[in-house]
């Protein structure tokens, strides 16, 4: 058993353990306002010059898959795969992305299900978790937290 480890900035919150994650009981997200943002609008937004947050954030995905070499690791709120290109086939094995939003997921498989095979997209609001889905060496949760639960996430995750 790994000890957690934290690092937290203005930005993200990454964390390292073995991990276990629950998935959901199966209800649609339909209503839930991510899914109204489309992919294009989130990722202009973020990567706009007074923001910069994709460029840094898929920075930081790639020094912390070269720091730690996880050979699971399970992406919290993937989006559209933000930093999914850092992926080291030869290190992990397995790549799970997580995302409230079917259509965000869909973009991800049509950007890197050809570029990693250990791909596995779930479809899941985190917040209504029932059952296990994976245990995972790396968790990397960039800009998720203040969008849950955390009081539900940290029970329903076995931390």
């Amino acid at each position: 058993m790994y000890s957690i480890f934290f690092v937290i900035t203005k930005f993200f919150l990454i964390f390292f353990r073995t991990f276990e994650f629950v998935k959901n009981s199966g209800r649609k997200q339909t209503n839930h306002i991510w899914n109204n943002i489309p992919l294009e609008d989130y990722e202009r937004h973020m990567r706009h010059e007074n923001v910069g947050q994709l460029q840094l954030l898929s920075e930081l995905t790639g020094k912390y898959l070269r720091c730690y070499r996880p050979d699971t690791v399970l992406f919290l709120g993937v989006s559209g795969g933000n930093g999914l290109e850092h992926i080291d086939n030869r290190i992990t094995r397995k790549v799970i992305g997580i995302d409230i939003n079917r259509e965000y997921l869909d973009e991800t498989k049509k950007r890197f299900s050809d570029r990693i095979p250990g791909l596995a997209l779930v479809n899941l609001d985190i917040n209504e978790s029932k059952r296990t889905i994976a245990r995972v060496y790396m968790v990397w949760a960039a800009l998720i937290f203040e969008y849950v639960d955390m009081e539900i996430v940290r029970h329903e995750s076995r931390f």
